[in-house]
Formats: structure tokens, sequence, C-alpha cells
């Protein structure tokens, strides 16, 4: 996986979006440190109006298989993406706990009975104004899985590998815990649909910026 999709799908998105200017970092000399809280919420195209276009990774999960999910536009509510990125202190300039939507990518590598590894890319892009702006967080992870009843559950390191806009320096890690699944309010189970239709993940760690 490489961000080379990414900025595939943006191209995409750009033709349906204005995209907002990044937000420009106020002047300092000791930069920003701290620790990041982010939860991640993204879907699958086929059963939702997601940003960027997706595809589901399939279940059960029985051989080396990946997948994309997207969350839904800023245009629209999305409660729990709306308040999902928390720094403490405050990051400068952002307002706390921020609006976000994301672009995952995953990879499942099988190793014995229900059990195997996972491995993903994370692009987290800040929300202003009920739009999508150029201020983008890329987080890689990788960790172990267990494959259960209607779902995959994982755990984790993720790092961030950088940004852009008010986030092209920052840098940083922590642990990652999450769950390809199947969200209430589907009319069929994931063994029914074929799919895990949905990621849910959640982000603990620490951050530095040194230009912020």
């Amino acid at each position: 996986m490489r961000k080379t999709a990414l900025l595939v799908t943006f191209a995409f998105l750009g033709s349906l979006v204005s995209i907002s200017p990044a937000t420009a970092k106020p002047p300092s000399s000791d930069g920003a440190s701290g620790n990041i809280s982010l939860t991640v919420h993204a879907h699958s195209s086929q059963f939702t109006d997601t940003l960027f276009p997706t595809s589901p990774v399939p279940f059960p999960v029985t051989e080396p298989s990946s997948g994309t999910y997207s969350s839904i536009p800023c245009s629209r509510p999305a409660p729990f993406n709306d308040t999902a990125l928390d720094f403490t202190p405050d990051y400068p300039g952002l307002d706390d706990p921020a609006s976000v939507r994301h672009f995952v990518e995953v990879a499942l590598t099988p190793s014995e009975g229900n059990k195997g590894t996972i491995e993903g890319e994370i692009t987290t892009i800040l929300c202003l104004e009920g739009e999508e702006t150029e201020n983008q967080l890329f987080i890689t992870f990788e960790g172990t899985y267990k494959q259960m009843a209607g779902e995959v559950r994982f755990q984790g390191t993720f790092d961030i590998a950088g940004g852009t806009g008010m986030f092209e320096d920052i840098a940083g890690d922590g642990t990652i815990t999450g769950v390809l699944t199947c969200l209430p309010g589907r009319d069929a189970t994931c063994a029914q649909l074929g799919v895990l239709s949905d990621a849910v993940f959640s982000l603990q760690g620490s951050f530095s910026d040194p230009t912020a």
C-alpha cells in the first residue's frame, strides 16, 4: 500500500468538492508536543455515501486480503468523527477536539487458525466549516488480529509519518486497537454481506511538531 492510492482518490475528490486552503501555522519558537487521541470511523461506499471510493475486506478472511474504507464528507454530520481528533495540550491554531474525516487502507494476512497480522495506512483530513481542507495526517499501523464471529479485532502500534498543511512537520507514535465489522443498522450480517463493511479504530499516543 502506498500513498499513491490516496493521491489518486484525493484527485477524484477534488473534482467533486471545493478544498479549503490550509490553515497557516502561528509563529512559535518552542514547537508543540504532548498526547494525541484519534477515533476513526470509516465505511464502504457500496453501503453509504463516502468521501472516497472504497472496497471492503471480504468476510470471512481465509487468504491474504486487502480493502479500503472512507468516512462520509465533512458537509454531513458524523457524531464520532466530528469530535475525533484531540491533542493535549491543544495543538496551536486548532479547535480541540477537531472534526476530521478518514481514508483507510488495510491488508490482512492469516497465519494460523483464526489469527493473523494486519497493516495499513490512515489519512486523516481536517474539516473546517463543513469542507475538507489540505491539512492531513499520514499514519501507518501494524499489529495482530483475531477473527471472531462476524468481525475481525486487532491491536498494534502506529506511527505518524508527517502530513500536509499545518501538520507538515508532525511526528508521533502510540498504540492502536480496532475492529473491522458491520455496524448496527445494516440490513444483513457480515456473513450475509460477504464483506466487513465498517472500520472503527482508536489511537492513543504522543506527538511532537517543532514548527507548530
